[in-house]
């Protein structure tokens, strides 16, 4: 075999894996889209909006459902609180779990799985960037599962009958 075909059998095996996974970050996109909501990150200025909003202090419990790239788990962290993030897309997980690593936040965990079979009711206040379609079922999930008097952060989309006790730009704040 000569030099030639080792390279180009090596950049076909790269090229193929490459697709393949493309391809599965493909499917595991399309699940997380049907079962929730697509990955799109939050502002800055509603991060920020966010932890002002909580001034609950540290030690808190807070959970990001959907964390994506964990930038609020991390800057919830950041603030003090015990910060958690949910994500069913594993790349969004790999990726949040190595920004929380090369930050060494010990109060920051980012968890692989369902948000509808995560249990919320351990949490002080839940943050989410949500869609309009999820929202009544979501509302149901929060109403059997947290503890009265949660707040409950939502990045632009609002619940039919949950208590909205404040907006602030995009971030609408509600209590359970």
């Amino acid at each position: 075999m000569t030099t030639l075909n080792v390279i180009i059998l090596t950049a076909a095996f790269l090229l193929l894996s490459i697709l393949l996974l493309h391809l599965f970050n493909t499917i595991v996109n399309l699940i997380a889209i049907i079962k929730g909501a697509p990955f799109v990150p939050s502002r800055d200025s509603v991060i920020s909006s966010m932890i002002e909003e909580l001034g609950l202090g540290s030690g808190i419990n807070v959970v990001d459902i959907g964390s994506g790239d964990g930038r609020v788990v991390i800057a919830l962290a950041k603030a003090g609180y015990n910060a958690h993030g949910i994500e069913i897309n594993p790349y969004l997980v790999i990726k949040s779990r190595l920004k929380v690593m090369l930050q060494r936040r010990k109060n920051a965990r980012i968890h692989w799985g369902d948000m509808w079979a995560y249990n919320l009711s351990s949490y002080d206040c839940i943050v989410l960037y949500g869609i309009g379609r999820i929202m009544d079922d979501l509302e149901k999930k929060l109403m059997n599962e947290c503890r009265s008097g949660t707040l409950v952060l939502s990045n632009f989309f609002k619940f039919p009958n949950l208590e909205q006790i404040k907006q602030v730009e995009r971030l609408r704040v509600f209590k359970v």
